[in-house]
């Protein structure tokens, strides 16, 4: 996989939620946590590790 710089926030958000997970076929999957599709990578990557309350 590929080097994304973290100034390309996107990008590095769909980097570290494709490290992440397994089995996504879209990137409408990728986008997808609990449920909910969200709008930008971000915005999932977000949901999915800073909600984590372990």
């Amino acid at each position: 996989m590929y080097i994304v710089s973290p100034r390309d926030f996107e990008r590095y958000c769909l980097r570290i939620l494709l490290l992440n997970s397994k089995g996504k076929t879209s990137f409408e999957d990728i986008r997808t946590v609990d449920g909910r599709v969200y709008e930008k990578f971000s915005d999932a990557a977000s949901s999915c590790f800073l909600d984590d309350d372990s």
